[in-house]
């Protein structure tokens, strides 16, 4: 059994625990920070999509329903939307 080869058989790239070198590890929190920036990039889309879907929606009922746009309605949907937003507000602190 060479160095390369794990306990297990395999001779992959696998870096066996305690002797990673600097320069797998300044690689590896590399790569750990680039995948943080690629999902701060994909925030943007998703918040984008449910504001569009959202959107639709608002138009989607306005036009095949004559109550939606109402005053009575649409304080009965904002106070019910208050209501989940206080509950929800714990989980993001």
């Amino acid at each position: 059994m060479n160095d390369e080869t794990a306990p297990n058989g395999d001779s992959g790239s696998e870096i066996a625990a305690g002797s990673a070198t600097a320069e797998q590890v300044a690689a590896a929190k590399a790569e750990v920070e680039e995948i943080g920036r690629r999902r701060a990039k994909i925030k943007l889309p998703e918040t984008t999509a449910l504001l569009a879907v959202l959107l639709i929606e608002f138009v989607f009922f306005s036009i095949t329903s004559e109550y939606f746009l109402r005053t009575d309605n649409l304080i009965n949907v904002l106070q019910n939307v208050a209501v989940i937003g206080i509950i929800a507000c714990p989980a993001t602190l």
